[in-house]
């Protein structure tokens, strides 16, 4: 049977008992709660989209230790990927063209958060 993702199921991560390493970026590791999200919204591609793609743009760009990330998929099956310092200040902005993310037109929030052996990507309320 196949899980329903509902975004509402995202608050029910709150900080994390276990880490799990990107298949291909050793220095990014995801919480159980991203974990979660890539395999009942079928999302994996965002995952590596972040540690692959997004990542080390910022690294070069915008190097920090704390970065909030905005998702949000739209009606017309493209998303956009946003991604600041928390505080107002946008570094990237990237347009995603086609997406089937099950849920539109509602905000995911995402910290990537440095620990100093890796980046972490967390849901909010992991953080």
């Amino acid at each position: 049977m196949t899980q329903i993702f509902k975004i509402e199921d995202l608050s029910h991560f709150t900080g994390s008992g276990q880490i799990f390493k990107h298949w291909w970026h050793r220095q990014f590791v995801c919480t159980e709660g991203i974990q979660y999200l890539a395999k009942v919204a079928h999302c994996y591609w965002l995952v590596d989209e972040l540690a692959l793609v997004i990542l080390p743009e910022l690294l070069k760009q915008n190097p920090d230790n704390f970065y909030s990330i905005e998702f949000v998929a739209h009606a017309d099956q493209t998303a956009n990927i946003s991604v600041g310092d928390g505080n107002g200040h946008i570094y990237l902005e990237k347009k995603i063209n086609w997406t089937d993310f099950p849920v539109k037109e509602k905000s995911i929030q995402l910290y990537l958060c440095d620990s100093s052996d890796y980046y972490c990507l967390m849901l909010a309320s992991e953080y």
